[in-house]
């Protein structure tokens, strides 16, 4: 499985995660799951490389290139971890901010907005989306920034969540 892909997956997972913890904690405390993830997941690495991909880097191929090989295999696993961890930071932060923006909206703003849930829809919709994207991508290509691609898809999933309240004041 690509980085892309465990990215996308984790996206998707955590944004339903920060959905529920957006849910039940209140709108200031709402994005500590994601920094307590994202520290887990820095200071213990989930992904490890498997058996048959170390026999593979120890096996084929001529034995004076195994360490270029192992180098490149724990590359690869070092880049699935980066991919999980800013999926799942990114998903949980996004998660969290949509769910409990209405909330923020009305402690700052002006009251009326608790009742609204369609930033939900607009949450999953966005990481379905992604997800959907990476699926389907033909060529499988790394991604080469996992926190730009986050941050990108997180402020878009804020904007979807925000525009209606920015379309009343304007």
């Amino acid at each position: 499985m690509s980085a892309s892909s465990i990215f996308a997956v984790a996206y998707l997972l955590g944004t339903v995660a920060g959905l529920l913890a957006g849910l039940l904690l209140p709108w200031w405390l709402s994005g500590t799951p994601a920094y307590v993830a994202a520290a887990a997941l820095i200071i213990w690495p989930r992904i490890r490389p498997t058996d048959v991909e170390l026999r593979r880097a120890f096996d084929c191929g001529p034995p004076q290139e195994i360490g270029r090989r192992i180098e490149a295999l724990m590359d690869s696993v070092a880049r699935r971890n980066v991919g999980l961890t800013h999926g799942t930071f990114w998903g949980l932060l996004a998660g969290a901010a949509i769910a409990s923006m209405p909330a923020a909206l009305d402690w700052f703003l002006w009251s009326g907005h608790a009742t609204s849930r369609w930033g939900c829809f607009a949450a999953v919709l966005v990481a379905v989306g992604w997800l959907f994207g990476t699926l389907c991508d033909v060529e499988e290509q790394e991604m080469r920034h996992p926190g730009l691609v986050g941050l990108t898809m997180w402020t878009a999933a804020v904007s979807l969540c925000a525009l209606p309240a920015l379309w009343e004041v304007l």
